[in-house]
């Protein structure tokens, strides 16, 4: 349903730190997969913890997580992540505070 899709990118935009990227986002038949990137595991925490604060997301799952070393030659490392939750059709209302 477009209304929900519509929310999901709303609250993925409200619900991301500054320091998460996300790298890959499907959505089929009401399964949301998620990968994505940090500099800062922590943060990765944080996104997962505000992208559950709603209604129509749920039984959010990590499914894997990775330090990848010397990003690109930067000298920085990075976390790799990738979550798995549901989109509950219907149940469309963002999170206390979250834009409409």
């Amino acid at each position: 349903d477009k209304l929900n899709e519509y929310k999901l990118f709303i609250h993925l935009k409200d619900s991301t730190p500054g320091s998460v990227w996300i790298n890959s986002l499907k959505l089929e038949q009401n399964t949301i997969l998620i990968t994505g990137e940090s500099v800062d595991p922590a943060a990765i925490t944080q996104f997962m913890d505000r992208l559950s604060n709603t209604d129509f997301i749920s039984n959010l799952i990590p499914l894997s997580q990775q330090t990848k070393a010397d990003y690109m030659g930067s000298g920085v490392d990075t976390t790799i992540f990738q979550i798995k939750a549901n989109l509950n059709v219907g149940a469309a209302t963002p999170p206390a505070g979250a834009t409409q």
